[in-house]
């Protein structure tokens, strides 16, 4: 082996200390870089601790693992990250990674997504214990959930297509046994040979059946476990960020928007089985969107206390227009109280009354009595005449006042349009 030589005393008696090599006999120092100079074929003995400085090395294996996991070369890029691991046991990066590149590459069996779970938990504690609250650790705790989400989703999906499968082939079975019934039914002559054949084929399509559900349940509830691990996930963030301040809002926004996608890409397909799953759906996106309105409310309030002129103002507004359309119904109402309809209504009740008593006059006129009789006729005439023409008078006063209160409506309308506009922009100031 090669020994460290001094060359000025020829001593190999050299110990390192504060990252440089001491001679012993003539105290002459020696950098790395020329320590490395120095060396000679033999044994070197060396006091002290030596630091191996692998820097470089980590930092390849870093950019090639990340490579090969954005490549989808799950294999290579676990091995890669294995390797970073036992140099550097902490790094979350590749905690995290290592778990779900191990996750892509599970089966249908056994989708390991246990070891991305807590992968994903382990790196998340790795990186608050080192930088808690940090914009820093809420971008790598939304990252990590982002992946594994996308992971636990795939692995949804790919449960979702494994009971498409069972049911086609269950289709195909079916339609060959169904094909093979006929075929055979139609050399039976028998009846009771005929009978046992049915019974026979009607107990292998309930067996096929019972198959088929039992093996699409299977699937189904493994699909939504795959879900039900992110909505854990969102707890186990809730509670390790819980005391957060600088970045709590970031993440629950984040898990906020994630929940959204999920509810909007599959469980308002009503997944099958997943009752319970949505219950607790429910649950968790409730305390994450309360949250997220209390930051909410935070931000307007502050908002309006740096603008507090233009608040006086849409107050100011918003009180004026409630007794605005109370007016309005006031003068709408008083629309249908029209002196002149009521006086029409008399009239007419009137005439009316006048009419049917004439005609009632009229009725019991005797046979000769032709002279009273045209009299009547001509009166009662005339009345329908009067009558008809106050209906329309009474009509054409009904339609003014119709009109009148449709403007009155459309008013109104407009206010109480204006108002819900108006304290929109008290809640949702554009800030």
């Amino acid at each position: 082996m090669k020994q460290l030589v001094c060359e000025m005393c020829g001593s190999n008696d050299l110990i390192k200390q504060d990252g440089v090599f001491v001679c012993q006999s003539c105290g002459c120092k020696y950098t790395v870089e020329e320590a490395r100079k120095l060396m000679v074929e033999g044994t070197v003995e060396v006091k002290g601790t030596v630091k191996v400085d692998n820097t470089e090395e980590l930092s390849n294996n870093l950019i090639n693992a990340k490579r090969a996991f954005e490549d989808k070369r799950y294999k290579d890029a676990e091995r890669l990250y294995s390797e970073i691991l036992r140099v550097e046991p902490d790094n979350a990066e590749a905690v995290l990674c290592q778990g779900l590149a191990k996750s892509w590459q599970g089966t249908i069996a056994n989708n390991e997504l246990d070891v991305a779970e807590r992968a994903y938990r382990r790196a998340v504690e790795i990186v608050v214990n080192k930088n808690p609250d940090t914009q820093e650790s809420a971008a790598f705790i939304n990252h990590g959930f982002s992946e594994f989400a996308s992971l636990a989703m795939a692995w949804s999906s790919t449960y979702s297509s494994k009971v498409s499968e069972v049911i086609d082939r269950a289709t195909e079975r079916q339609n060959r046994l169904e094909a093979d019934f006929k075929r055979q039914a139609s050399y039976l002559h028998d009846r009771d040979a005929f009978k046992h054949a049915q019974e026979l084929a009607l107990q292998q399509l309930e067996n096929l059946q019972n198959e088929t559900k039992k093996e699409t349940d299977t699937y189904f509830d493994r699909g939504n476990q795959c879900l039900n691990r992110i909505l854990l996930e969102v707890k186990f963030v809730q509670v390790k960020c819980d005391e957060f301040i600088e970045t709590k809002e970031r993440i629950y926004r984040f898990l906020k928007a994630a929940l959204d996608t999920i509810n909007k890409n599959i469980l308002s397909k009503k997944p099958v089985n997943g009752e319970a799953l949505q219950k607790d759906f429910d649950v968790i996106y409730a305390s994450i969107n309360k949250e997220c309105r209390k930051y909410d409310e935070k931000k307007v309030a502050k908002y309006w206390e740096e603008h507090i002129e233009d608040k006086q103002r849409i107050d100011q507004e918003i009180n004026s227009i409630e007794p605005h359309i109370n007016k309005l119904t006031e003068e709408m109402e008083k629309l249908s109280m029209n002196p002149q309809i009521k006086e029409y209504d008399e009239n007419s009740t009137s005439l009316m009354a006048t009419i049917n008593e004439k005609k009632a006059q009229l009725k019991n006129l005797g046979f000769f009595k032709l002279k009273e009789k045209k009299q009547l006729e001509s009166e009662i005439y005339e009345l329908s005449h009067k009558y008809e023409s106050l209906n329309s008078l009474k009509l054409e006063a009904q339609n003014e006042i119709e009109f009148a209160k449709n403007e009155y409506l459309i008013q109104i309308e407009s206010l109480k349009n204006r108002k819900k506009q108006l304290e929109n922009d008290l809640l949702y100031p554009k800030m």
